[in-house]
């Protein structure tokens, strides 16, 4: 397994500047990424590891009049479609907790417990948004974000649309306002921590195993101003909701404070999926028949890439008690 090309900055909100870029800002402009792999390896990362495209009617996509990858339109379950999604039992593996339990953290109780499950049990195809313990990853495809053939940003889509991620966890970090100053950032997320660690394996790898300093925590952010736009009107993170009674379409929910959110809050994290290329430079100097020896390496030699949770919504499900150090239709409610 090739070791990760990535590494961490310690300030998340910083950019890396790319001196070709011409474009709108995209995932791969700003090292904040979670893992990296090797598309050498079969199944390194359980997001499909290999360049698979998407029939030319999506890779081609573009970003119309948007300008930037992060207003681009993903799965929503804003409004429920049709029925209620049918919401399986949680599947039994052996030797794997698959299941929230009261003893899963100290306070929780029963009826917390049930929510929470029921939310990790959920799946709704026509909306395309799933728990990461329901999503069928196997039959993931990599797609275009929409800026042409050479652009290496993609999305992960199912069955044609762009693919929304739940995650029930805890929050770690809030990075949607500065810590010293409180004014929204450029870089607005969240690092959390999935309950369960079946779930967190499941969106991770052992060579991009998440955040160093935290175990089994990850990142979820996106960009709050366009490309080469100053900081001046920076706005607060607004798809924040208050689900701690109740969690139903965000049409029904109040909105919950995103620079309230604390440390230790039990949250559902809704992501999209996306990833970059990555030069390996190494790699192609240190290969005598490579035609680029001692150049940089070109596009179609990236075998690297970046996977990064881009944050549509959190709601916060449970006030926690701080971290321990060691369409019509429907509403869907938990």
């Amino acid at each position: 397994m090739a070791p990760s090309t990535s590494k961490k900055r310690e300030n998340h909100s910083a950019t890396r500047t790319n001196p070709e870029a011409k474009r709108p800002r995209t995932e791969r402009d700003v090292d904040i990424s979670e893992q990296t792999t090797d598309t050498s390896d079969k199944y390194v990362l359980p997001f499909p590891a290999t360049l698979t495209k998407l029939s030319s009617s999506h890779s081609s996509e573009t970003a119309a009049s948007m300008a930037d990858a992060d207003h681009l339109v993903v799965a929503s379950d804003d409004r429920v479609s049709g029925t209620t999604p049918a919401v399986p039992s949680p599947s039994t593996v052996e030797g794997v907790n698959t299941t929230i339990s009261v003893g899963t953290r100290s306070f929780f109780d029963q009826r917390l417990v049930d929510r929470l499950n029921t939310m990790n049990a959920y799946r709704n195809p026509a909306s395309c948004c799933y728990s990461i313990q329901t999503l069928p990853i196997e039959d993931t495809v990599w797609g275009n974000v929409g800026y042409g053939p050479d652009d290496n940003s993609e999305y992960l889509y199912l069955g044609g649309q762009r693919v929304l991620v739940r995650f029930v966890a805890e929050v770690i970090f809030n990075n949607f306002v500065e810590l010293k100053t409180r004014n929204p950032t450029r870089r607005a997320g969240v690092k959390f921590r999935p309950l369960l660690e079946c779930d967190f394996d499941k969106a991770s790898s052992p060579s991009a195993s998440g955040d160093a300093d935290v175990p089994h925590a990850l990142w979820a952010s996106r960009w709050m101003n366009d490309y080469g736009q100053p900081d001046d009107d920076l706005k607060l993170f607004e798809r924040s909701f208050d689900a701690t009674e109740t969690f139903q379409s965000k049409l029904s929910m109040d909105k919950y404070p995103a620079d309230q959110i604390k440390p230790g809050n039990v949250a559902l994290v809704e992501t999209a999926v996306t990833r970059w290329a990555v030069k390996d430079d190494a790699a192609v100097a240190d290969s005598p028949s490579s035609p680029s020896k001692g150049k940089k390496s070109k596009r179609k030699e990236w075998k690297n890439w970046n996977v990064h949770f881009r944050i549509d919504a959190i709601s916060i499900i449970h006030q926690g008690e701080g971290l321990n150090e060691g369409g019509a239709g429907e509403d869907v409610k938990f």
